[in-house]
């Protein structure tokens, strides 16, 4: 019998599941999409798909897009695409991943319990060969350097995603790990700073600088307004946002806004390629039939 894998969870208990509590009485500081919502941006993606591959016919591949077109003009849900391209079948699987991490955290007794983002350098790749990039390749390296860093030998779990931003005056993605961690693996994270191509560049003012501020981030504070900083680990929106030069140092544009065309027409394409699995890392953890459990060195501590 072959090991489950993340996208293999059934649904979570009611009380745990995001989208529930998205509409619970008196509850006004989360949110999570709607059916209605989702919809509604997968049939804007599938127009936009169509008029990129006729604007930009050397970069969107026609016969790709308007088939992905196709699948995202759905009219009942038992038509949604398995697609990571369509924000309703990526909101289902928030629902469900990120319920059974909620329920799972809310008995988990591993201390501290942070969430983390995470730039590597390296994965910087240019708008034409976002096409090139196989996320599964990039999570097993990251997996190798958590491991030189004692990842095996710690307790704790660690559950990332892969997620991207378009910078658009430089024409590159930069895919981006976000990552809930506990235990001894959030050390192991710490220990990230000190290596190569994730140490941040604090460079004299005035100096060329790293267009990332900060390449890891750990935010260590206790977890407040569940699941919010939960269903953050996973997003379906890749954003578009601007770095420009303030007073001799990169700044980060705050709002987020659509890819421009074609690179948005292209990350959609490159996400209908993988699925969950191919975005999802576990370390310590691992998927049953009822949910997400520690793995066997963490059993005694939750």
């Amino acid at each position: 019998m072959s090991r489950r894998n993340i996208g293999d969870l059934c649904a979570p208990e009611r009380k745990f599941k995001p989208s529930k509590w998205s509409k619970a009485p008196g509850n006004a500081g989360f949110q999570f999409e709607t059916k209605r919502q989702t919809k509604t941006e997968d049939a804007k993606r599938a127009k936009l798909l169509v008029k990129a591959s006729r604007l930009y016919p050397a970069l969107i591949h026609g016969e790709r897009a308007t088939e992905l077109a196709a699948r995202l003009t759905y009219q009942s849900r038992d038509d949604v695409p398995d697609s990571l391209a369509s924000a309703t079948y990526y909101r289902k699987c928030r629902n469900v991943i990120a319920g059974h991490l909620w329920q799972f955290v809310s008995g988990c007794q591993e201390h501290p319990i942070a969430t983390a983002t995470i730039i590597p350098e390296s994965w910087e790749v240019s708008g034409e060969d976002l096409d090139r990039v196989d996320p599964s390749n990039f999570l097993a390296s990251f997996r190798s350097t958590l491991n030189r860093c004692g990842a095996q030998n710690a307790s704790g779990f660690l559950f990332a995603c892969l997620h991207g931003e378009y910078e658009p005056n430089a024409n590159v993605f930069r895919p981006h790990i976000h990552a809930l961690v506990g235990g001894e693996m959030v050390g192991v994270l710490d220990r990230l700073r000190k290596r190569k191509g994730f140490r941040t560049q604090r460079l004299p003012h005035g100096a060329e600088t790293d267009p990332v501020f900060q390449r890891v981030w750990i935010t260590r504070e206790p977890l407040t307004n569940l699941p919010a900083p939960i269903t953050y680990l996973m997003q379906s929106f890749w954003p578009a946002r601007a770095i420009y030069t303030a007073e001799g140092r990169p700044t980060r544009q705050t709002r987020k806004r659509r890819i421009p065309e074609p690179y948005h027409s292209t990350y959609l394409l490159w996400a209908d390629r993988w699925k969950i699995d191919d975005i999802s890392l576990l370390m310590g953890l691992r998927v049953t039939k009822s949910g997400i459990k520690p793995s066997r060195k963490n059993r005694t501590r939750t």
